[in-house]
């Protein structure tokens, strides 16, 4: 643990010079990351952990239970996922007879998966905040049921009242459009390794689309249940 930490702020100000290169020209940054031989798979995985650090801070007002805990129960629950993640996109490639090896993909997918964890954090932070600001009494309950774990049975029995925040639903559309129009534009990454046409890639899409809904719709439901 002790070595992982010193890695991670050894690695932090070259992260903080990686991120906006990456984040700019997804594709460019991540094949030539992929052009080196020596460490892909554990300055992603150092670049992923970094970025999970970073939004969980972010986040940290809404912690209940010790720190610690917290970190660690979080922690376990993102890694699974993206792992989960990570094993459809293979999946999704391998069908449409794509032959680059699993690591290059991992290696892929753990640097944009840090850029979306990062992404996903500063949404969720905007929209609450957003909410909070002009609907405070909505903003209260709603954490009340995520607490309890009532999430789906709030956000569906409030959907007009949460659409209709003043505000709001251009965050949460221009957040959709922007984390979209990033994957897309990195979507060519893949392409490029697996030297695939694009109706191979686009098909490759549409099958880890496929498959993405029911590993959120189950990390969903796991989150729900562990904070009750």
């Amino acid at each position: 643990m002790r070595d992982l930490l010193e890695r991670i702020l050894g690695y932090l100000p070259a992260y903080l010079k990686n991120l906006p290169d990456l984040v700019q020209g997804p594709k460019r940054f991540v094949l030539e990351r992929l052009s080196r031989k020596e460490h892909q798979q554990e300055d992603a995985l150092v670049f992923l952990a970094i970025s999970f650090l970073i939004g969980w801070i972010l986040k940290a007002s809404f912690i209940r239970q010790g720190f610690y805990i917290e970190l660690a129960a979080d922690s376990a629950f993102v890694l699974a996922l993206v792992f989960a993640y990570g094993v459809a996109l293979c999946l999704a490639w391998r069908i449409v007879k794509g032959r680059a090896e699993v690591q290059q993909f991992f290696v892929i997918h753990f640097y944009y998966s840090g850029v979306l964890l990062l992404i996903a954090s500063c949404w969720f932070m905007t929209i609450v905040g957003t909410l909070r600001a002009f609907n405070a009494n909505l903003y209260t309950r709603m954490l009340e049921n995520i607490y309890q774990g009532n999430a789906a049975t709030f956000f569906k029995a409030n959907a007009e009242s949460i659409t209709a925040a003043p505000g709001l639903m251009p965050v949460i559309l221009g957040g959709q459009l922007g984390v979209l129009t990033w994957i897309f534009v990195g979507w060519g990454a893949y392409r490029q390794l697996n030297h695939a046409s694009k109706f191979r890639s686009g098909l490759a899409a549409m099958l880890f689309a496929f498959f993405w809904f029911p590993i959120a719709a189950f990390g969903f439901l796991l989150a729900n249940a562990a904070v009750k």
